[in-house]
């Protein structure tokens, strides 16, 4: 898997389990299972996955490009 750079810890996500509205729809909670099935949570507030859904379609273009 080819990842751009970061100072963090990279977490390989498997399968989105679920979503949740947090903190009265400032945040969104995202859960999914890593590739060794541990259950993960990230939350996003609510400016970022508003970036995170305009880039979406870029993305996947990127990526089927990319295949």
């Amino acid at each position: 898997m080819k990842t751009a750079p970061s100072d963090g810890h990279t977490i390989e996500g498997k399968q989105l389990t679920a979503w949740t509205v947090l903190s009265g729809g400032t945040h969104v909670g995202l859960d999914f299972s890593d590739r060794d099935g541990t259950a993960r949570r990230i939350v996003l507030p609510f400016d970022v996955l508003t970036g995170l859904l305009m880039t979406l379609s870029r993305m996947l273009r990127t990526t089927l490009d990319t295949r």
